[in-house]
């Protein structure tokens, strides 16, 4: 989607067939599904959570599908599809990968963050700034 980025081609969007989607040029084939712009519509409001930061949070936490059903108390299989992209990461899911890395952050403390080779967060604030930060545009 970077070519979109040269205005001369972002005006030249055009419907796409039947109305479900918007395309730019026939020769590129870009072109952006009614529910892939709502998707980033709705991620860039802060009502869900891109699937690359969904899948930022388990690495950072270490998490595997199985151990971020736990964590966040859902099925394998949801945490399966907000990871591949399949399904859009509700606000709750994001909130609450927020709320998780905000009370480990609390039992470890800091002297245990010191010691993994971690910096303190200190403010959890900054947690909330690392984990819901807009996405760039794909």
């Amino acid at each position: 989607m970077k070519p979109i980025r040269d205005p001369n081609l972002f005006r030249c969007v055009a419907v796409g067939n039947w109305g479900w989607s918007i395309r730019w040029n026939d020769d590129d084939g870009l072109e952006l599904s009614a529910d892939g712009l709502w998707r980033l519509a709705r991620e860039q409001a802060g009502d869900a959570m891109p699937c690359r930061q969904f899948r930022e949070w388990r690495k950072r936490n270490g998490l595997s599908l199985s151990g971020a059903a736990d964590a966040l108390g859902i099925s394998r299989r949801m945490v399966a599809y907000y990871d591949s992209g399949e399904r859009m990461i509700p606000r709750h899911i994001m909130l609450a990968c927020l709320g998780f890395e905000i009370l480990k952050d609390r039992r470890t403390g800091p002297a245990d963050e010191a010691r993994e080779g971690g910096a303190p967060s200190g403010n959890p604030a900054s947690q909330q700034q690392r984990l819901i930060r807009p996405s760039p545009p794909p």
